[in-house]
């Protein structure tokens, strides 16, 4: 829930899907954060 310039404004939601900031660290699970037009991680999904 910290705030993160990075994320302000990107993410949210059409009828068929969401937008998504995908997050890669080497040697780390990639993630997707969805933060609603926020500037936080309100949705966050992990791939692998």
């Amino acid at each position: 829930m910290k705030s993160r310039d990075w994320l302000r404004g990107k993410g949210g939601g059409t009828g068929d899907g969401y937008f998504c900031v995908e997050v890669h660290a080497p040697g780390r699970p990639y993630l997707y954060v969805n933060p609603e037009g926020g500037d936080y991680a309100r949705y966050v999904a992990r791939l692998g």
